[in-house]
């Protein structure tokens, strides 16, 4: 399965940097090891909303896994969202509450509809990983402690969720279970 791992932030603004770490632990790890069988592409960025379509679409990814940090959660507290359920949730013409909770995600619901009717190449599945931010404004190229001890945790979460579908037992609403 054609897979984008998108880390997203700004790595000078302290925990907004989180994606752009998690991206790069992920790519160490997981880049170029033999046997695992996957189609993996790792990108940062620090752009947001319909500027991610150049990254999403065009490039015939089947799925996307996107990392960010998240504003207005508990510092370190982990949450899985799925694109298509933000969509729901959200209605026609109304912004999902959890797609505003960064803004780099900010605008993601209106790309992924903008994509459709332009019939533009997206990936079928769009699961975003973000960790609530302790402090995403103050320069500073160091993750705050409750982010920092989150990450190994994040990092486990990501690679079970690239290695899913080939594993029994896994569905994209849940998880595993």
């Amino acid at each position: 399965m054609r897979t984008l791992i998108l880390g997203l932030g700004n790595e000078l603004l302290r925990d907004d940097g989180l994606g752009l770490h998690a991206v790069r632990l992920l790519r160490e790890e997981l880049d170029g090891v033999p046997g695992l069988g996957l189609d993996l592409t790792f990108a940062e960025s620090h752009r947001g909303g319909l500027e991610l379509l150049d990254l999403l679409s065009g490039h015939d990814y089947e799925r996307a896994i996107i990392i960010d940090a998240l504003v207005g959660e508990e510092p370190g507290k982990i949450r899985r969202f799925i694109l298509g359920e933000l969509e729901l949730k959200a209605g026609p013409g109304t912004r999902a509450r959890a797609g505003a909770l960064t803004p780099h995600r900010a605008g993601l619901l209106e790309a992924a509809a903008l994509a459709r009717k332009l019939h533009l190449d997206f990936p079928q599945e769009v699961v975003i990983y973000g960790v609530g931010a302790a402090d995403p404004y103050t320069v500073g190229e160091r993750l705050t402690e409750p982010v920092a001890a989150a990450l190994p945790r994040l990092i486990e979460l990501v690679k079970r969720e690239i290695v899913a579908p080939t594993l029994e037992g896994y569905n994209l609403r849940h998880g595993y279970g």
